[in-house]
């Protein structure tokens, strides 16, 4: 089997995968050859790296249930795992590794661009949900130092 088909053939596979970090891993992985690297890009795999960056949903039972550990959160819903975290990290240096080892020139200088705008995005994003945590974990302190105040009636 050539290396372009075995490169299809995984993607084929990994595409009716639920498990989108075992995905992201294997990208990586592929992303990493030289050989199967313009193979990747040729068939579109681009769409699906930036998917499994910036799609949170659909991630599979286990980070369902990972979400569900986390119900003491207020913003369950757009928090991230560890294990989201790991797929985000690996799609996105995948994704790197596709953009920035392309061979044509133009197409790459128009994707680098874009990729670099994306990256701006994420970064900003995490930041922004970063900042959010930490003022919800800073204001459910609070309350919890004065509940006791408030039950016993010495605050006012």
């Amino acid at each position: 089997m050539g290396p372009k088909v075995e490169v299809v053939y995984n993607l084929l596979t990994m595409l009716f995968s639920h498990d989108r970090h075992n995905v992201s891993q294997k990208l990586l992985h592929m992303s990493a050859n030289p050989e199967t690297r313009s193979t990747l890009h040729q068939v579109g795999c681009i769409p699906l790296l930036v998917q499994l960056i910036y799609n949170q949903d659909g991630g599979g039972e286990a980070a369902n249930q990972d979400r569900a550990n986390l119900a003491n959160a207020t913003a369950s819903s757009w928090m991230l795992t560890e294990a989201d975290k790991e797929t985000r990290a690996s799609a996105a240096q995948a994704l790197h590794n596709l953009v920035y080892n392309s061979c044509d020139d133009r197409k790459v200088k128009r994707e680098i661009r874009i990729l670099k705008l994306l990256e701006l995005i994420r970064s900003y994003a995490d930041r922004l949900r970063d900042a959010i945590l930490h003022q919800l974990h800073h204001h459910d302190q609070e309350i919890d130092n004065r509940l006791p105040l408030l039950l016993d009636g010495n605050c006012n």
